[in-house]
């Protein structure tokens, strides 16, 4: 594990807690909001007690005139008989039953008005009843959501409890490779001192295989200005001749050796961030701009903009041997990208940070190009999951 993935468990670790708070603070406005919507369904059922009392009352008003109009009949029947039993008085009667008719108007009028508001209040009353049914309806709801977030309240806790026991085991696993590291680097520096050995040994060898080179042409020369050759010098050639061909091959494996100790990444430059000299399969060693301080140790920059002072719009031939500068913005070159990844498994990590110094980034654990003879297309790009 290198620091670029405890930086993204941190960050995990972060976000969980986040989590948490958002999911907490939406659960209070939402216990705010029940409450706010009680008091209102709480205010309609006073508006609704009252429309009920006032229905009652509107009730009573229309019994009584009922009554009242159940009176005035039978008076009207009195009067009627009054009528009849005293004709010579009929005028007066006449404008009597004309009085009592107009007030039976009257009232048959109140009482028709009565009953229209009565069926408004009744409508009013239907239709707070269907609003206390749909806030009910609503209350639930908002419950059934109260214990949803209640239930991924626990669950998010739960997880946060296993992320922190995880970390500590990272933690563990990160001392322990600490250690390993430092014995990697002394390793390391005994290599290079090896290394420092077997370049004495291998001028040593080419100055033996120079000088044997140079017997052999002599010798070869004597041969053949010689007419009389004979078995002794025969056997001497062949030994010379085998002991240059073990002189050749010792000295290829020393080349191979040295190939192999040889720095191709900027992982052996521990926390550096600067510019160092690497090499990798069939070319020349080259400069890269190491950086241990965005993702951890031994990250190689392939290519950095941040100010727009270089023209990234190239033809193929920059984009393959690269272009830019060290200091600045660049692009290492295809072609190096190419050999590095073709060395060794290789790791690519995206960095990028808008005008509003937002940081995004982005991990892929396996990373290589192909070739040029096949337009250098992306071997591989597995993402990891930070």
């Amino acid at each position: 594990m290198d620091m670029g993935e405890l930086q993204s468990r941190n960050l995990q670790s972060e976000f969980s807690v986040k989590c948490f708070g958002i999911i907490q603070s939406l659960l209070q406005d939402i216990e705010i909001k029940k409450e706010k919507f009680v008091t209102v369904v709480q205010g309609k059922d006073n508006k609704l007690s009252e429309l009920q009392g006032k229905y009652d009352q509107v009730q009573m008003k229309l019994a009584v005139a009922e009554t009242v109009a159940r009176q005035k009949e039978s008076q009207i029947l009195q009067q009627r008989d009054l009528c009849n039993s005293h004709r010579n008085n009929s005028h007066i009667k006449d404008e009597l039953l004309t009085a009592y008719r107009q007030h039976v108007k009257d009232k048959a009028a109140e009482i028709a008005e009565l009953q229209k508001e009565l069926k408004e209040q009744a409508e009013i009353l239907f239709n707070f009843t269907s609003q206390t049914k749909q806030k009910d309806a609503q209350i639930e709801q908002l419950q059934a959501i109260q214990l949803i977030q209640d239930e991924n309240m626990s669950k998010s806790a739960a997880q946060i409890e296993q992320l922190k026991s995880q970390l500590e085991t990272k933690d563990t696993f990160i001392e322990s490779l600490q250690s390993k590291i430092l014995s990697y680097n002394i390793k390391a520096e005994e290599l290079q001192s090896n290394l420092k050995n077997r370049d004495a040994q291998i001028e040593k060898l080419q100055a033996e295989l120079k000088k044997k080179l140079e017997e052999r042409d002599a010798f070869s020369l004597q041969l053949n200005a010689s007419e009389l050759l004979n078995e002794q010098k025969i056997s001497e050639v062949s030994h010379l001749r085998s002991e240059l061909n073990q002189t050749q091959l010792q000295l290829s494996k020393y080349e191979d050796q040295l190939d192999n100790v040889q720095l191709i990444n900027c992982y052996w430059y521990g926390n550096s961030s600067a510019i160092r000299q690497i090499r990798a399969p069939g070319i020349k060693p080259f400069d890269v701009l190491c950086d241990s301080q965005l993702a951890g140790q031994g990250w190689a920059v392939i290519q950095r903009r941040f100010d727009g002072s270089e023209n990234f719009y190239r033809n193929w031939s920059e984009y393959r041997d690269g272009f830019g500068d060290l200091h600045g913005e660049f692009f290492i070159g295809l072609e190096k990208i190419y050999r590095l990844t073709l060395a060794q498994p290789n790791e690519l990590y995206v960095h990028l940070e808008d005008f509003n110094n937002s940081v995004y980034y982005a991990k892929y654990s396996d990373f290589g190009i192909a070739s040029e003879s096949e337009k250098c297309r992306r071997r591989a790009l597995l993402w990891q999951k930070s």
